[in-house]
C-alpha cells in the first residue's frame, strides 16, 4: 500500500456514492450465491475505494488487509462505517469535528438504505427467476439464429418433407433428459435434418460462383455491344 497524503475526500460526488452502494450489493452476491456474511467487507472496501484520497493498492494486495493492519487507515474507514459515540465536546475544533464525523456516518446510514432495497430487488429476481424459462428463451434464440436465412426465402420450403424434418427437430428437443445448450440444439437440428455443413457450404459456394460467372458474361456481352454502338450525331 502507497500512502501520499492520505485523507477523507473534499468532495464526495453522487458517483462515488452510487459505486459505493454497488460495490457494497456486489459481497452479498459473490460466485452467484446470496452471501451476506461478506457485508462488512463490502462496506470497507466501498470506503477506501471511493471515499478516501492519497492512497494506492499495488497488483494483488489486499484492501481489507490494510485496513486491519494501517491504523491510520482504519480510522478514516470507521469515521463511516462505525456509529459515533455522544459526547460533550471540549473546544469549537473537537465539536466541528464531531459533527464532520457525524455527518459521514449518516451519509453511510443512507448508503446502507439504498443497499438493503437494492439488495431485496436483487434476492426478489433471483426467487422468482424460472430456469427452465431460461432455457427455453435461450433455445429459442439459437434456433432463430440457426435458421436466421429462412426469413429471405418464400413459403415453398415449406414442403411435407421440410414439415416432417422440423418436427423431428422439436420431437428430438422435447425429449426426456435433454440439456437445453446452443451446442446441442445445434447438433440436434443437424442430425434430426440430415444437415451436413460441408455440402451446404459447398452448394452456396458454388451458386455463388455459377452466378459471378453469369454477370461476367453479361458484362462481357455489354461491353462488346458498347464497342459496337456508334452515336448518331
Amino acid at each position: 500500500m502507497i500512502k501520499d497524503n492520505m485523507r477523507i475526500k473534499e468532495s464526495i460526488t453522487l458517483q462515488d456514492r452510487i459505486n459505493a452502494i454497488e460495490t457494497i450489493v456486489s459481497f452479498y452476491f459473490m460466485d452467484g450465491d446470496y452471501t451476506p456474511y461478506y457485508k462488512d467487507e463490502g462496506e470497507i472496501s466501498a470506503v477506501i475505494r471511493n471515499f478516501i484520497d492519497g492512497i494506492e493498492f499495488e497488483k494483488g494486495e489486499s484492501v481489507f488487509s490494510a485496513y486491519y493492519n494501517d491504523e491510520d487507515l482504519r480510522k478514516l474507514v470507521n469515521m463511516f462505517i462505525l456509529k459515533p459515540v455522544d459526547k460533550e465536546p471540549e473546544s469549537e475544533e473537537d465539536e466541528r469535528i464531531q459533527n464532520s464525523i457525524r455527518e459521514l456516518y449518516d451519509m453511510m446510514e443512507t448508503i446502507r438504505k439504498y443497499v438493503a432495497d437494492k439488495v431485496e430487488f436483487e434476492k426478489q429476481k433471483y426467487l422468482h427467476a424460472n430456469p427452465d424459462l431460461d432455457k427455453i428463451v435461450m433455445a429459442a434464440d439459437t434456433i432463430i439464429d440457426s435458421f436466421e436465412n429462412f426469413s429471405r426465402m418464400n413459403f415453398e420450403i415449406f414442403t411435407p418433407e421440410n414439415l416432417e424434418k422440423a418436427q423431428k427437430i422439436f420431437n428430438k428437443i422435447s425429449e426426456s433428459g435433454f440439456e437445453l445448450t446452443t451446442e446441442n440444439i445445434i447438433n440436434v437440428i443437424k442430425d434430426a435434418s440430415s444437415f451436413n455443413m460441408d455440402e451446404a457450404t459447398k452448394e452456396i459456394v458454388d451458386a455463388k460462383n455459377s452466378e459471378i460467372r453469369e454477370l461476367k458474361e453479361k458484362i462481357k456481352k455489354l461491353e462488346n455491344k458498347k464497342d459496337n454502338f456508334k452515336v448518331i450525331k
